[in-house]
């Protein structure tokens, strides 16, 4: 089932990708403090601050790849739960990685 038809596949990896790498790169350097908690609460507590960069990497994309307002909805959507989903992860394993 594809739950994003309108987008092509090609441009909605990428930016599944992006967010996950921006995620990590925003934990690791410090710019982005995650305090793990429960996961439901912790993408309440990162959901604005993902909205906010999966804004500006949709209206550079939509720019970039000339998409359609329901595209971009698409593609806002994929960056946000891949920059929270990446953060979440990337701080995990950096707290596995003190308690040893």
């Amino acid at each position: 089932m594809n739950f994003f038809p309108a987008l092509p596949i090609s441009i909605a990896r990428k930016a599944g990708s992006d967010g996950r790498k921006a995620a990590h790169q925003a934990v690791q350097s410090g710019a982005l403090v995650v305090a793990l908690k429960q996961y439901e609460e912790v993408e309440e507590i990162l959901k604005p601050h993902a909205a906010e960069r999966a804004k500006i990497y949709m209206r550079q994309a939509a720019e970039h790849f000339d998409l359609t307002p329901r595209q971009q909805v698409n593609l806002f959507t994929i960056y946000l739960y891949s920059y929270i989903n990446g953060a979440w992860d990337t701080a995990r394993k950096q707290t596995h990685r003190h308690k040893r």
